[in-house]
């Protein structure tokens, strides 16, 4: 430990998790690097994750008095548990992993590494999915500065994700950064351009040092009911409504992509209404998209056409016949 120049804060949120949560653990637990600050967040997972967690850490007793188990009071999400996390976390910098998710022995060594040799606020790894080679949608390009990153993140061209990275846990506590408690899905798409935002500079290590888990069986699982895919669909957008507001006199150029992706996840919340019949549902979202986004930029996304259709009074209809030649042609 004593050539290793600080502590590092690994945040787990837990829930539901019992069948991978000790891979996770072990694989933060025999970290070749030993100056760390584990903490687990239990979300109130109704399974045996913690009893797991416990068992696990028995074997490790030289990370007993490094790890935490803070558990709420309350179920109250992902978002939720990313942010007690946070709060919670004692090191210079923080690394998020999914407990479903593991990662690479030297992970944290490598990137306090890189981040010694390039002095950055934020150090990103390649990712894998499962045990497979590097997954080319988790290699970032070779950015050129945290602002070409920041516009990429923006105009959802990479993946958003906050595991992976080594991040300054002063871009949170000196600052407003957080997760939308309740916005459980996508949460990251608003922390990380905010963390790139305040960040001074990024670095990257070319090597894998995280394992992203895909439940393969999963996909065959059934569909979402209507409810709770519209839940989801919401929660997708609230992440850039709160984006383009938070650069809105701040940044003319992100503000304009922030703005852009959140006309087209709110038209796409209309869109849902229309395919599920539901009128109470898209006039509900057609009365926000007309109030908070400014035509031009409805005008830039969708064009001429659809927005004036939107405006008349009958749009719900006018609109399913518009979408329905559309689909004959």
């Amino acid at each position: 430990m004593e050539n290793e120049p600080y502590q590092v804060s690994v945040l787990v949120p837990v829930y539901g998790v019992e069948k991978y949560i000790e891979r996770c653990a072990r694989s933060i637990f025999e970290q070749t690097y030993h100056n760390l600050d584990i903490i687990f967040v239990d979300d109130c997972t109704p399974d045996h994750s913690i009893d797991v967690l416990k068992r696990v850490l028995e074997d490790y007793p030289e990370r007993k008095e490094q790890t935490r188990i803070i558990k709420h009071e309350r179920n109250r999400g992902l978002a939720a548990a990313r942010n007690t996390g946070v709060a919670e976390a004692k090191g210079l910098f923080v690394t998020h992993v999914d407990s479903d998710d593991w990662i690479e022995c030297d992970a944290v060594e490598s990137m306090v590494a890189k981040q010694i040799e390039s002095n950055a606020d934020i150090v990103t790894g390649l990712a894998c999915v499962n045990e497979k080679t590097i997954d080319k949608d988790y290699i970032e390009p070779e950015y050129s500065d945290k602002n070409e990153m920041l516009e990429n993140i923006l105009s959802q061209l990479h993946h958003h994700e906050l595991w992976g990275r080594l991040i300054n846990r002063s871009l949170y506590s000196h600052t407003d950064v957080y997760s939308l408690e309740g916005v459980n899905v996508g949460e990251d798409w608003r922390v990380l351009p905010l963390l790139l935002w305040y960040a001074k500079d990024i670095s990257a290590v070319r090597e894998t040092v995280y394992h992203y888990f895909v439940n393969e069986s999963s996909l065959c699982r059934s569909e979402k009911s209507k409810e709770q895919l519209h839940r989801f669909l919401v929660q997708s957008f609230e992440n850039f409504d709160t984006l383009w507001k938070f650069f809105k006199g701040k940044n003319s150029s992100y503000y304009t992509i922030a703005i852009k992706e959140a006309v087209h996840q709110c038209f796409f919340l209309l869109q849902q209404g229309l395919k599920d019949k539901d009128r109470e549902f898209f006039y509900k979202w057609r009365t926000r998209f007309l109030k908070e986004y400014p035509f031009r930029y409805r005008k830039k996304v969708l064009g001429l056409k659809v927005n004036l259709l939107l405006l008349m009074p009958f749009s719900y209809f006018v609109l399913s016949k518009y979408f329905q030649l559309l689909a004959l042609r």
